[in-house]
């Protein structure tokens, strides 16, 4: 393993986590995003509170788990040999063949590998523009064997598309998760304007523009210098409206009243 790693891993108590935007960069990602069986993933975690660090390569999953979930194929290597097997589970690579026995996720314990400019890329941070090869899985194990148990039959080298799933809503669980992290932005915001003179509904209206804008730029349409021109002519003539509805909307304004769908 690259003596840069080694440092990173064990001179280090924590890596550093980049921003979305800092990961395409160094990914230099130009079309949709980029495959995971193209890099080398370190994963980390702890032994009876020692550290320890294995190398892998994910090369593709189930048809019908999303990826990072469910069934994997993939290439553990170690300093003398490499073994390809179906684990039944990424968090099962951890705890069962790995034996961690910390509770960090997969997700969060691995890292993308960029040699030519030594950088560990947290899988969390770039999780959004990975995308992942498809196989049907078969001989999927969920503990350690020996090593000659993993190659019993022939591996089918055919990538399939993945089964698409007819899903029209979000779940609770990510809708609540949303909401959080919006009222905690939100609350940020207010917290900058203090004592300004802003009303609370400029206040609202900027951290709209900026949610809006941020997620334009994800998706990839961005507006352009006159859009942001225009919205912000536009936000200034309707100062004064603001101002008269101060006292109403400062007394009934509710966090629940944000609405991204207008």
């Amino acid at each position: 393993m690259d003596l840069w790693i080694h440092k990173k891993l064990y001179n280090k108590k924590q890596v550093e986590n980049y921003s979305l935007d800092e990961c395409v960069n160094f990914l230099n990602i130009e079309g949709l995003g980029v495959y995971l069986h193209d890099y080398d993933i370190i994963c980390v975690g702890y032994k009876n509170k020692n550290k320890h660090i294995y190398q892998l390569k994910i090369l593709a999953s189930s048809p019908r788990s999303k990826m990072l979930q469910g069934p994997h194929d993939l290439i553990i290597h170690d300093e003398q040999t490499s073994v390809q097997f179906w684990v039944w589970s990424l968090t099962t690579l951890r705890k069962s063949f790995f034996e961690f026995n910390d509770r960090l996720s997969f997700e969060r314990s691995a890292f993308l590998v960029l040699r030519k400019s030594e950088i560990l890329l947290r899988l969390q941070c770039v999780r959004s523009v990975l995308k992942i090869m498809r196989k049907h899985p078969h001989q999927i194990h969920k503990k350690l064997l020996d090593e000659q148990q993993y190659f019993t039959k022939p591996y089918d080298t055919g990538y399939i598309e993945p089964y698409h799933k007819v899903v029209t809503r979000v779940s609770s669980r990510i809708k609540d998760q949303q909401k959080h992290l919006l009222e905690k932005s939100y609350t940020s915001y207010l917290r900058e304007f203090e004592n300004t003179n802003l009303t609370k509904d400029q206040i609202y209206q900027k951290f709209r523009t900026d949610i809006l804008t941020n997620l334009d730029k994800h998706h990839g349409t961005a507006p352009t210098e006159e859009e942001i021109i225009q919205d912000h002519q536009e936000q200034v003539a309707n100062q004064d409206h603001d101002s008269i509805q101060t006292c109403m909307s400062e007394a009934s304004f509710e966090l629940y009243e944000i609405d991204f769908c207008y």
